[in-house]
């Protein structure tokens, strides 16, 4: 298949010299049929490819483009695709005002020992150019190129710094920070695609924090260094359980931790992106059992717009009443489940098909108290005593994959799903499409994505397709 349709196109490719290059290597190597529409350009690092690239590739005359570069967290400069990423999909979102079918561009990420991937990426997206014919062509590109050039400088990716629910961000952070050393964070780094941590130790260096999908560090890897002083973070939903891990190897204490965050924008993020359930968990009550969250849960709910699950703190009828009350669908019951089951039973008849309980393995063993502690209980002997109680819906999590990137425990998970028969959801180490897709040959009821969608594994989209096209048979 050395041309499709009979004419070949042409589509640029830039290709990361120690991933993707090497996989267009061995798929060569292994004669895998390729298109011959692809011009390939190798560059150090994907995180390396200038916006303006790809936009002046298309202005000149390609039909495509195409950027691929290590999968996230195997980057060889640590964290270049994760500046990739970001760049590109603002950039993905930017081509249709220049007039530029957003459908010619296309980024991924492929190993060196994925020949078979990157034959499937070449192939998929040559298809597609070819059925959208050649592009326009503009003659005198240059006065657009200017502009193009100077939008690109400037352009800021919505939520980073530019919103009200970032001043309410600050004013909390500043209210709090009299009792605190330092709160960690992140600022602008040396242009608007780029942050680098932000040590806050005064109003004025608040007024720097910035917040977007360009907040690239974990800012929880530098909590270690201050143990033993009162230190505030800001947080993202991939980072949590981060401060969690910390917690559970004692390597900070819970006492001198302030969590902050803006969980409203990441909701509204994903309902847009066409998610229809949102797993949301509250850290704090998780530890303390307090439940000062609950006006920022209604936000969260609002922005979302549709089914919103939440675990972390509810110990009695009052937490489960109060939550439901502000709008939750469905509330996990964790710890509680272990310790005080004649909860669940009596939340079960009062809330009928509102309550799950979420089940944290380590070892095969039921972790509580935000998997600080561990019980002496497997998971399916909570299971079969939940089911007696009424629950139908377990969410379990394998803690030793969760954030891991791993893949989960499917031999784990499918012997619940067999003992018990109920609703399982599978949650911890989901990484791929791949994943989802066995979670959900083994009977899973659902999953939970966390890690993988804030470090651009695939999107939502890609993964409500997959299963669909799943459901189908196809």
């Amino acid at each position: 298949m050395p041309v499709l349709n009979g004419k070949e196109l042409r589509i640029v490719g830039f290709l990361c010299n120690w991933c993707s290059y090497g996989g267009a290597d061995t798929a060569g190597v292994a004669r895998a049929t390729q298109p011959t529409d692809l011009r390939i350009i190798r560059v150090p690092c994907s995180g390396r490819i200038d916006p303006l690239f790809i936009v002046l590739a298309l202005l000149n005359g390609a039909d495509g483009v195409l950027v691929s570069g290590c999968h996230p967290r195997d980057c060889h400069y640590s964290a270049g695709n994760y500046y990739a990423r970001r760049r590109l999909e603002v950039l993905k979102q930017f081509l249709p005002v220049l007039g530029i079918d957003e459908r010619r561009f296309e980024y991924t990420w492929v190993s060196a020992s994925e020949g078979q991937r990157w034959q499937h990426v070449v192939t998929t997206l040559t298809d597609r150019i070819h059925k959208l014919g050649p592009a326009p062509r503009f003659e005198d590109p240059e006065p657009l190129l200017k502009v193009v050039d100077m939008a690109l400088t400037s352009l800021r990716p919505l939520g980073t710094g530019q919103n009200a629910k970032l001043g309410e961000l600050k004013a909390a952070i500043k209210a709090k920070l009299p009792e605190l050393d330092c709160v960690i964070g992140w600022q602008q780094g040396y242009d608007a695609v780029h942050t680098v941590p932000l040590f806050m130790r005064t109003p004025e260096d608040v007024d720097k924090l910035v917040w977007g999908p360009f907040n690239v560090n974990n800012p929880a890897t530098y909590l270690p260094s201050f143990k033993g002083k009162k230190v505030g973070i800001v947080v993202k939903g991939c980072d949590s359980r981060s401060v969690v891990e910390l917690l559970q190897e004692n390597l900070i204490n819970r006492d001198d931790v302030t969590i902050f965050g803006n969980p409203v924008d990441l909701a509204a993020k994903w309902r847009e992106q066409g998610a229809t359930y949102l797993h949301l968990v509250d850290l704090t009550a998780a530890f303390d059992g307090q439940t000062k969250h609950l006006p920022l849960i209604r936000e969260v709910i609002r922005a979302f717009g549709g089914n919103v699950e939440l675990g972390g703190g509810l110990r009695t009828m009052a937490d489960i009443a109060l939550r439901i009350e502000a709008g939750v669908t469905r509330c996990i019951i964790g710890t509680a489940a272990i310790e005080h089951p004649e909860l669940v039973k009596e939340a079960c008849r009062a809330f009928p098909g509102q309550i799950a309980v979420g089940l944290d393995a380590k070892d095969g063993f039921v972790a509580t108290r935000g998997w600080v502690e561990t019980s002496a209980l497997t998971a399916a002997e909570v299971a079969l005593r939940m089911r007696d109680m009424g629950v139908s819906t377990l969410i379990y999590t394998d803690i030793s994959r969760d954030g891991m990137m791993q893949g989960p425990n499917f031999a784990a998970t499918k012997r619940l799903i067999d003992k018990t028969q109920m609703d399982i959801i599978g949650s911890g180490g989901v990484s791929s499409i791949s994943d989802l897709l066995k979670l959900q040959e083994i009977g899973c009821a659902g999953a939970i994505l966390g890690r993988a969608m804030y470090e651009g594994a695939f999107t939502v989209p890609d993964a409500l397709e997959a299963i669909q096209t799943a459901d189908k048979g196809e």
